[in-house]
């Protein structure tokens, strides 16, 4: 009874850690009394030579695990400490360890260490986990730095238990009440969130997403059947990703994520960061399954292309989502089941068009500039993230990147002299624009054949291909000769040193991209990519001669080409590179 008062206090009330204080002088008492029970038997069996004594194996602990009120109040006290190790008191948090420390010894003396997976003291089925959490030689230096301890701790749970399922829904009920007041109008308008409420929310929402992974009814290759069909003290749970009785047509985990995903556009920014940290680095992996179903959803509604093009939550909620995904790829270091089910490539191109379709401004440069980061990302993991349609996907994103590039034609002053904003300004963040999508275009041009949207014939086919390159080809030429203009213009903004570095890694993304392009697409591009060996600008012809070392280097195959054509191009790959090379000494 004393663990199930312990749920009602508020974490708040001074009462409460006198109350803790008494479960931890329950418990301790326990241990003594089961320690004093073990000792004398061991000690009387070496002390005497008596025949009739007990083998030395058994003491009159054995069958403690068996009777069913222990089980029941070892449950009360596992959902107790783990919904009071949310709270952002210090002191209860390590009153709370020091009792967890306390169960851990007893199961130690009563349990059988070969099969703690079914043991009743279910506490034990994640030992390791708490065991290393009660740790008393772990010094607590602040709540911020416990809190993040405690969720990489809890994601490492992989056993389920009665305690665990009921605090894990005992958690969400609270945090569902401070949702609520975080979404209310009154919060809204004061811009303003208590920040102990605030505290207790964002521990909250740390809790639910690390512990998640072991709440969840699919089976683990890694842990036995019986954990999850047959175990007794688990039938009539409610596990977090299957339908309730309470008539919601939801699970608990996807009232969970819609919930999460709408505070990513919460008028608070602390929160929407707090929220996206959680789902970004502390969401246990075996929830990014249903992270990504919730997200497909939301995306289908959001990203609507029959609502109005702009809106100030819409964009908001798409540069969320960058960011989100961007984070989750980048943890990425192999493959996952989830990644086969979920279409990765067609969420972030839907994200790519929505953008593609706003007006240019402030807000629309910057969070174009964290799509390209997560388009960069996409293209370089691709294998792992297991992208459908892959070849389509990425030379969609291609086509949309490389028109959000700057051009000659851009005049910042038209743009946006209606704006308020300075010309330095939006040079800088169009430079940042145009880094961020070479950077993009780069990874996505790596072994990537262009494939035009539409085209039904093969003779089609190889003309629209060789369309698409010329275009290609020429914008990225453009873009480095604009690199050399705008470096020029920019001395005055920075020092020349600074001017010419950022000009010199600028125009090797772009000689990246124009190699990558070449090599891809050797077949349909190289007699084109010829002529530039002839081009009047110095500084081109010397950046064509670096392409060509690129696609040489790269192993490029030439067999597409045929064998007269092979001879051909050779013989033009030879007069070009020698053409390149004295002039080169010759400007020297």
């Amino acid at each position: 009874m004393l663990s199930k008062k312990l749920l009602d206090f508020d974490f708040r009330d001074p009462s409460l850690k006198n109350m803790l204080e008494l479960v931890h002088g329950y418990l301790d008492t326990r241990v003594n009394i089961i320690q004093s029970r073990k000792v004398p038997r061991v000690v009387a069996n070496k002390s005497s030579s008596n025949e009739v004594n007990l083998p030395s194996t058994q003491d009159f602990t054995i069958g403690v695990s068996d009777i069913p009120e222990r089980t029941k109040a070892n449950v009360s006290l596992e959902i107790s400490f783990l919904v009071l190790l949310c709270s952002s008191d210090l002191d209860i948090c390590s009153m709370t360890t020091h009792a967890i420390a306390l169960l851990c010894e007893e199961g130690r003396l009563t349990e059988n260490p070969e099969d703690l997976s079914r043991s009743n003291l279910t506490l034990m089925r994640n030992f390791p986990v708490y065991s290393e959490l009660s740790l008393q030689t772990f010094r607590i230096t602040g709540p911020v730095a416990f809190q993040k301890r405690l969720r990489k701790l809890l994601t490492r749970m992989s056993m389920p238990s009665p305690g665990i399922l009921t605090a894990w829904e005992a958690v969400f009920m609270r945090w569902r009440t401070l949702c609520k007041h975080i979404l209310s109008q009154g919060v809204a308008v004061t811009g303003r969130l208590d920040d102990r409420l605030h505290a207790e929310w964002r521990n909250y929402s740390g809790f639910l997403a690390s512990i998640g992974g072991c709440c969840i009814a699919d089976v683990p290759a890694h842990l036995p059947p019986h954990m999850r069909v047959t175990d007794a003290s688990l039938a009539g749970l409610k596990w977090i990703d299957r339908l309730t009785s309470d008539g919601d047509s939801m699970s608990l985990l996807e009232r969970f994520m819609k919930q999460c995903l709408q505070l990513l556009v919460c008028k608070l920014v602390s929160v929407r960061e707090n929220i996206r940290e959680v789902l970004g680095t502390e969401l246990n992996p075996r929830l990014y399954l249903q992270l990504f179903r919730s997200l497909e959803t939301e995306l289908s509604i959001v990203l609507d292309p029959s609502k109005e093009a702009a809106s100030e939550s819409r964009t908001l909620f798409a540069e969320q989502i960058c960011s989100l995904l961007k984070t989750i790829v980048e943890r990425l270091e192999e493959a996952q089941d989830t990644f086969l089910t979920v279409d990765l490539g067609a969420m972030t191109l839907s994200l790519a068009r929505y953008l593609h379709t706003l007006k240019e401004d402030y807000t629309t440069l910057r969070v174009k500039i964290r799509m390209c980061n997560l388009a960069e990302l996409v293209a370089r993991k691709k294998e792992i993230l297991n992208l459908r349609q892959d070849v389509r996907v990425r030379n969609s994103l291609l086509q949309i990147l490389a028109e959000w590039m700057s051009s000659k034609s851009k005049n910042p002053e038209v743009i946006f002299s209606a704006q308020g904003y300075k010309r330095d300004e939006f040079i800088r963040l169009q430079r940042d624009l145009d880094r961020a999508c070479l950077r993009a275009i780069v990874n996505l041009l790596y072994r990537l054949p262009l494939q035009p949207p539409d085209s039904s014939h093969d003779a089609d086919v190889v003309d629209a291909r060789s369309l698409m390159f010329c275009n290609y080809f020429t914008s990225f030429l453009s873009l480095l000769d604009f690199s050399h203009l705008e470096s020029d213009r920019r001395t005055d903004l920075q020092t020349a040193s600074l001017a010419r570095d950022d000009a010199a890694s600028f125009q090797e993304l772009a000689i990246q991209a124009l190699s990558n392009l070449l090599s891809a697409n050797v077949d349909v591009g190289l007699k084109f990519s010829l002529e530039i060996g002839y081009h009047e600008s110095l500084e081109t012809r010397t950046a064509f001669m670096h392409v060509l070392t690129n696609i040489l280097t790269q192993g490029t195959e030439f067999g597409t080409l045929g064998d007269s054509a092979i001879g051909e191009k050779y013989e033009r790959l030879i007069d070009v590179g020698s053409n390149l090379l004295l002039q080169s000494q010759l400007t020297h």
